[in-house]
């Protein structure tokens, strides 16, 4: 009935209705459920099961009941009357209509739940005989092909694992045929590690390290450029230093950072009017 709950979640109805499903306290899908199980089990119990076609009616009408309308509710089954009717609501959402979709197997297999029984051994059996015959896949061609994989799973299916160990001592009279087995495996797992580990430490001495020989870093310039570059840098410095100098037109006597730069204002060769000191100049102290 988990198909159920997968309906209450599911976006395609509206809201309101499927909050009638999952309200406070126990939910219309939890009272569903529980009525289901509990006609099974009264069924069985008053009639051992012969009355199948009561409980296919109380299965029927297990949705109605749960959301109000107690009009073919029987006795045995439904003693609440009272509850509110919200029939109409769930109708005309489709969300009856989906539940009865998950309820009407049930109610054509109310034979088999009226003895309370289920497909599980079936299921079960049918499984083993896959796993024994690999499925779809079944070669008929030899002789007792299919008949002895359903035997086989018969057996599995009844004695369990215990039975292939009944076959091996039966036929090499001696129960140590599993232990060989056992001790084949271990070897051969213990044989893989120890191959796995020198192949992985043949691999690492084989490889060069990353910091030596051919893998070492190199540096990006050569020694002959590199002293190029650094004999450009000297001279740039040099020549800042002689842009600044000239950069000055008029320098005062005492103090050498106080000087007049070309963008001067002169009062009719009566004097300077303006005088910027400049950083460089400020910065670097030159002689007369």
């Amino acid at each position: 009935m988990h198909n159920t709950s997968e309906v209450a979640t599911n976006k395609r109805f509206p809201l309101d209705a499927r909050k009638l499903l999952t309200g406070k306290g126990v939910s219309r899908i939890e009272r569903l459920v529980k009525g289901i199980i509990t006609a099974i089990k009264r069924s069985f119990n008053k009639n051992n099961g012969l009355d199948s076609d009561v409980l296919r009616q109380d299965l029927l009408n297990a949705p109605y009941h749960v959301f109000g309308y107690h009009k073919n509710c029987g006795e045995t089954f439904c003693k609440k009357k009272d509850d509110d009717n919200v029939r109409h609501i769930i109708y005309k959402s489709g969300l009856l209509e989906e539940i009865q979709k998950i309820v009407d197997p049930m109610a054509r297999n109310s034979n088999l739940l009226a003895y309370i029984q289920t497909t599980n051994e079936a299921q079960r059996f049918m499984s083993l005989v896959a796993k024994c015959a690999g499925g779809k896949r079944i070669n008929f061609t030899k002789r007792n092909s299919y008949t002895t994989r359903p035997y086989a799973a018969a057996l599995e299916h009844t004695c369990g694992p215990s039975w292939h160990l009944s076959v091996c001592k039966r036929s090499a009279h001696n129960s140590a045929t599993f232990r060989i087995f056992e001790k084949r495996r271990l070897r051969q797992l213990v044989k893989g590690s120890k191959s796995k580990k020198s192949r992985y430490s043949r691999r690492k001495r084989d490889a060069g390290d990353f910091d030596y020989g051919p893998n070492c870093a190199q540096p990006d310039l050569k020694p002959a450029e590199l002293k190029k570059c650094e004999e450009f840098l000297n001279r740039l410095g040099n020549d800042k230093q002689q842009k600044a100098y000239f950069s000055v037109v008029y320098m005062h006597s005492s103090n050498p950072f106080l000087g007049a730069n070309p963008d001067r204002i002169n009062n009719d060769g009566k004097g300077i009017l303006e005088i910027k000191c400049l950083s460089p100049v400020r910065e670097s102290k030159f002689k007369n």
